[in-house]
């Protein structure tokens, strides 16, 4: 059974800002669990 589709970094040169906002995201968090979480959350994108 596929795995359930998870935020993607890659491919997304034309949304630069939203991949930066999510990686400084990461690092503050360190779990990419939460940061998805919190990027969902808070409907980043």
């Amino acid at each position: 059974m596929p795995s359930k589709y998870c935020l993607s970094m890659s491919g997304s040169s034309v949304r630069r800002p939203d991949t930066l906002t999510t990686a400084r995201m990461y690092l503050e968090l360190r779990d990419w669990n939460k940061t998805r979480k919190q990027v969902v959350d808070e409907n980043l994108y």
